[in-house]
């Protein structure tokens, strides 16, 4: 692992409560462990906080591949509801081709 994938989660406003809100990755076309590590838990919001992270360490990709997608899910709000309640994560794959690419435009003769 090299790079972690980085979710923010905002509140739409300052609270004068602690909030909290648990979290947990979802697979998609990436899974876990081969493409991400499998992460969950709980943001605590103090009063006045506005703003957490979670991260999600990613793992290199490797040559050939195409880009996949996990996701964050979040639920069992505290003090607090849900706007949004996923975010997906886009891994971008490796094109198979290294170095310069040629390639030519089709064209074609007019007519007399």
């Amino acid at each position: 692992m090299s790079r972690s994938a980085v979710f923010v989660v905002t509140l739409s406003k300052a609270s004068t409560q602690t909030v909290t809100v648990a979290y947990t990755t979802a697979p998609g076309t990436a899974v876990a462990p081969s493409d991400f590590t499998a992460e969950s838990g709980t943001l605590t919001f103090l009063p006045g906080q506005t703003t957490k992270q979670i991260m999600v360490p990613v793992r290199d990709t490797l040559p050939g591949t195409v880009d996949e997608e996990f996701t964050v899910v979040l639920s069992a709000p505290t003090n607090a509801t849900l706007a949004t309640s996923s975010a997906p994560c886009t891994i971008p794959g490796e094109d198979a081709l290294s170095g310069p690419v040629v390639s030519i435009n089709n064209v074609s003769v007019p007519n007399p």
